[in-house]
This record gives C-alpha cells, sequence and structure tokens, in this order.
C-alpha cells in the first residue's frame, strides 16, 4: 500500500478513521492491531497523539468479556 500510494498524510488519515470507526463497531481487537501497525509504520506520525486517544478508548480484555479491568 506504501509503494503504491505515497501520499503518507492521507494513509496517516485512513488509519485514524479505521479505529474510528472499529471502535464505533467494538471491534477492539482489530482497533487495537490498527494501532500498532500504524505505530510500527509511523512511529514519528503526525497523527500519533490521535491514535493514541483513540488506543486509550479501547476498554481493557477483562473489561470487555464482562469481567473486571
Amino acid at each position: 500500500m506504501l509503494d503504491d500510494y505515497g501520499d503518507t498524510d492521507a494513509i496517516e488519515r485512513a488509519f485514524v478513521g479505521k479505529v474510528e470507526v472499529l471502535l464505533d463497531l467494538e471491534r477492539y481487537d482489530e482497533a487495537l492491531s490498527t494501532c500498532v501497525l500504524y505505530r510500527q509504520l509511523f512511529p514519528n506520525g503526525a497523527l500519533r497523539e490521535r491514535i493514541e486517544q483513540l488506543r486509550e478508548q479501547i476498554p481493557a480484555r477483562g473489561a470487555r468479556a464482562g469481567g473486571s479491568p
């Protein structure tokens, strides 16, 4: 994807949008994986603070399963 589309700004925005949608759908594992991938691909990305804010919204695994966090 990065080789075909060099517009890093658009790619970073797409990651943020994907995480937001996954959170809305309560697909927390996928949202977390997407956050991790973003940080791997863009360790100094312009939207890293936003990705971190979204990551912090993901419930802990125990809380997702109905247990205590």
